[in-house]
């Protein structure tokens, strides 16, 4: 399964993400950092993030909701991705 991300490293599309949400001051900055995120992992990121006052929602690819403090909606820890709707 291929998405419109690709990763420069690999070629391929980033599979440990089904999908990533930020939050920022404008859409064009949303946009690159979730692109970003996508390709990257969390950690290397994260405090870049933060600094910049970006929230973000990553849901991975074994279907866990992962968060920033900032998003303050109530999800569940996992959803199952199996599912077809």
């Amino acid at each position: 399964r291929y998405c419109h991300i690709l990763d420069p490293r690999t070629g391929y599309s980033p599979s440990h993400y089904s999908s990533v949400t930020t939050v920022a001051a404008n859409c064009a900055e949303a946009d690159a950092w979730s692109t970003a995120l996508f390709i990257c992992d969390l950690a290397s990121v994260k405090d870049e993030l933060k600094r910049r006052n970006i929230d973000w929602l990553i849901v991975t690819s074994d279907g866990r909701i992962l968060k920033s403090a900032g998003i303050k909606v109530d999800l569940p820890a996992r959803i199952d991705l199996t599912k077809k709707s």
